[in-house]
């Protein structure tokens, strides 16, 4: 079986991100993401060090909006409003979990579309939905395509199955395998015949948030596996996908750590930078492959 490791993803990333960033650094312009952090929520402290390490690399900056866990909406929706006529920002996300007087679609509404580089507003998803190029895509969903991408998985005519149907992954990836010509059947932890699904397909991408949810009886030879689940299971992560047992079966399948979670926050950076290059005077899209 050929491990199709997200570190190679990462690393043509960065280069193809150094020449736009040594650009717009030498006009002054340093690239920057704005993370909005509520509470002191353990997943989300985690999640913010990795995307400060990573940036730091790329000589990308980030600037942390944190909030007691008690605020009010009203005092996160100003703060997202100021963010949005700062020319030094460039992104503004989001870090969840969010505590319960903080919807994540209320404050998606406010952050500018332009800087909307994890496309959690309803503009950006309806520009994704009618394949429009404008705005960006969710993270985790260009991920996945990405790395597809890198490894040269044909998509056109193949079955693919997508295994969850969130706003975040399942939905958009979806959309994009469309967009690519794939036939997609969208299924989820609760489809009554998933295991034939899953069987019919030539690829699966499993984003259910179910740990070890497909197993050797639901893939067949030649199948390529893209597993993005993280889920924690006695102190370990481990995906959707019981990695030692398909491992024997499949062709290609994605690790859990090291896969397509290790892309995502390069993809958050290279949206940043994206932002950053259209502040340009007569700029045109900064096209990274």
């Amino acid at each position: 079986m050929k491990i199709l490791s997200g570190h190679p993803v990462v690393e043509h990333l960065f280069t193809a991100l150094e020449t736009p960033v040594a650009q717009l650094r030498a006009q002054g312009i340093v690239p920057c993401l704005a993370l909005i952090r509520v509470g002191a929520d353990p997943a989300a402290q985690s999640y913010a060090r990795t995307i400060q390490n990573r940036f730091a690399k790329a000589q990308v900056a980030v600037q942390i909006v944190d909030f007691p866990t008690d605020v009010q909406p009203t005092i996160v929706v100003q703060a997202i409003k100021q963010l949005n006529q700062d020319t030094a920002v460039h992104g503004i996300m989001v870090l969840q979990p969010l505590p319960s007087q903080l919807a994540v679609a209320q404050l998606a509404e406010v952050i500018a579309p332009a800087k909307d580089v994890d496309s959690i507003s309803r503009l950006n998803q309806a520009a994704n939905y009618f394949d429009i190029e404008s705005g960006f895509y969710p993270c985790t969903a260009e991920a996945v395509m990405a790395l597809l991408d890198y490894y040269q998985i044909n998509l056109a005519g193949q079955r693919v199955t997508v295994v969850g149907k969130s706003m975040v992954v399942g939905k958009p990836v979806a959309l994009a395998l469309m967009n690519r010509d794939a036939t997609v059947t969208v299924a989820h932890k609760l489809t009554l015949d998933l295991q034939q699904t899953c069987q019919n397909a030539d690829v699966i991408v499993a984003c259910a948030g179910v740990p070890n949810l497909i197993d050797e009886t639901m893939v067949h030879a030649g199948q390529v596996i893209i597993d993005v689940g993280i889920n924690r299971v006695n102190g370990r992560l481990v995906g959707d996908v019981d990695w030692p047992a398909i491992h024997p079966i499949v062709a290609a399948a994605t690790p859990v750590p090291g896969g397509v979670g290790t892309i995502t926050t390069s993809i958050l950076l290279k949206h940043t930078v994206q932002s950053a290059w259209l502040q340009q005077p007569s700029a045109q899209p900064l096209i990274i492959e």
